[in-house]
């Protein structure tokens, strides 16, 4: 079935006129594999790779040889051209029936002509009208193909002083398909340059090699364009405190999910995750490498697609990671204008980096110059107590702002009212006879019992236990015990008063955490006389007792 072309040579330069300023990105083994294809197809050119460049020479003889440099940015107007092209080419073969059938190359020379039927001798309209009537069953193919010949669908009229005639613009059908549908896609494509009439080369290279279409669907695109207002607000927000504080939740009451990309700090955290790196993938049998983002070029692009909202990057733990040096260049940019936007811009040295950002934004970075734009924020959490931690330095800390999360078990911070995770745990109690028996004690005071002893001996509070230390998952009746013993015990035991201090809460008579582990089980008292007394008005028989 044939196509109406005009409505698909619309639709081509539309594609074209939206696209104008973009440009093909091809890499190097793009090009290779493109130039292995032309010398598969056309076995006897004299080419060669120059660049993102074919080179053709049209003889041996150098003192006589002319030269032509075939782009192969070319490959972005014709695939912005397909439907178009495709279709052309489905009427060539009933262009080539119909000179043999008419056998008359005079006429071929004048077709296509506007008005055909009545505008060219009349055996000849009838003979052409003859073959349309015995090589198309379909009344619609018909109707096309006379409109073909006529050629006001696909091609332009030519002007004369400005004013339009019935002459038409293209080569006419007694040349090769190749030439008259390289004639018109020349026109639609807006190219000035075509050296050599090479383009309708490339076009028969693109639609007979799968190959060639598979590596041109993959190449990136970069466009030119002007770019956006931003919201403006961003900030760079460290919030820090003890563990259980909350600091992660009142993150979470700031942000909006649907623009905020998360990451977490660890120790092997480095620049290329931070950021991004090229990294293999698997195409077929064979592998090749691509620009793989991390969450801080992810968080860029985010911002940049979205620049009418406020988005975000979280990071979790900052300290984890040797910070600064995760940063790397990009440290420069935390310094911030007042209206959020980066003060300085800097060159970034990864040119997949930067293909990638242009690619996904369709913003043009100016000489590939980035900035953190005025409507993204760095919003971070750390504990300074953490054993396990890179110290931040000067430089790197006064680019941020700090907020102090405080210990508080009585203002609620959370959606649900609760100023405290809810639940008991069950602990051992000595009776008067020194027997042993099971008591429960809300976590909240625990809690607090807990800290009123760090705190008597001036144990810095960014060590006390915050109000949801324990949430309250980890506090139902299936999860407290493990809750307890490797979660809360562990971190009292190593962490908190791992110098000589453990007797401030634990037993005297406890030596190691095994032991303290295997007294707890054995359902022995393991806390200390004055921690005791501090929960002596708080602990409650277990309802089963």
């Amino acid at each position: 079935m044939l196509k109406e072309l005009s409505a698909l040579k619309g639709q081509a330069i539309s594609n074209i006129q939206t696209n104008f300023d973009s440009e093909l990105i091809v890499s190097t083994s793009s090009c290779l594999k493109i130039e292995a294809e032309y010398k598969r197809l056309y076995s006897d050119s004299t080419i060669k790779l120059v660049g993102p460049t074919l080179r053709y020479d049209n003889k041996s003889d150098k003192t006589k040889a002319l030269t032509a440099f075939l782009p192969f940015q070319w490959f972005l107007r014709i695939h912005q051209c397909k439907e178009l092209i495709e279709a052309l080419h489905e009427y060539a073969p009933h262009v080539e029936a119909l000179k043999s059938a008419v056998n008359d190359d005079d006429l071929m020379r004048e077709l296509p002509k506007v008005d055909w039927e009545s505008s060219i001798e009349s055996t000849k309209a009838s003979a052409i009208n003859s073959f349309i009537e015995d090589n198309f069953d379909d009344e619609g193919d018909r109707s096309l193909f006379k409109t073909f010949l006529d050629g006001r669908s696909w091609l332009d009229l030519k002007t004369l002083a400005g004013v339009e005639t019935n002459e038409l613009t293209g080569k006419k059908l007694n040349r090769t398909s190749k030439d008259y549908i390289g004639s018109v896609i020349t026109t639609v494509t807006r190219l000035i340059n075509d050296t050599a009439g090479a383009l309708p080369q490339f076009i028969n290279l693109y639609l007979s090699s799968e190959e060639v279409r598979n590596v041109l669907s993959e190449l990136p695109m970069k466009h030119s364009s002007v770019e956006p207002s931003f919201l403006e607000g961003g900030t760079n927000v460290i919030y820090y405190g003890a563990p259980g504080t909350g600091k992660s939740h009142t993150i979470d009451s700031v942000i909006d999910e649907d623009y905020t990309i998360r990451t977490v700090f660890h120790a092997d955290t480095q620049n290329s995750d931070f950021v991004g790196c090229l990294k293999p993938k698997m195409k077929g049998d064979s592998i090749h490498y691509e620009f793989r983002s991390g969450p801080f070029t992810n968080a860029i692009i985010q911002a940049y697609q979205n620049p009418t909202v406020n988005n975000f990057l979280v990071i979790e733990e900052l300290n984890r990671a040797p910070a600064a040096a995760v940063f790397g260049e990009i440290f420069q940019l935390l310094d911030r204008k007042p209206t959020g936007e980066s003060s300085y811009s800097i060159n970034v040295s990864d040119i997949d980096m930067i293909n990638h950002i242009e690619l996904e934004t369709g913003i043009t970075l100016n000489k590939g110059m980035l900035k953190i734009p005025s409507n993204l924020s760095f919003l971070a959490t750390m504990n300074s107590s953490d054993q396990a931690v890179m110290p931040l330095d000067t430089a790197f800390k006064r680019r941020w702002n700090f907020r102090y999360i405080p210990l508080d078990f009585e203002n609620s911070y959370t959606d649900d009212g609760k100023p405290c995770s809810e639940g008991v745990l069950l602990i051992q109690e000595y009776t008067p006879d020194e027997e042993s028996i099971t008591k429960q004690v809300e976590w909240k005071d625990f809690a607090l019992a807990v800290n009123t002893v760090l705190t008597e001996n001036s144990i810095p509070e960014d060590k006390h236990l915050g109000p949801f230390f324990l949430s309250e998952n980890e506090l139902t009746a299936e999860k407290r015990e493990e809750s307890l013993t490797g979660k809360l015990f562990m971190y009292l035991w190593d962490d908190v008063l791992r110098h000589g201090m453990k007797e401030l809460i634990f037993n005297t008579d406890i030596k190691t955490y095994g032991q303290l582990i295997r007294s707890h089980e054995e359902n022995q008292p393991i806390f200390s006389e004055h921690f005791y007394e501090l929960l002596s008005d708080k602990l409650q028989l277990c309802p089963e007792e």
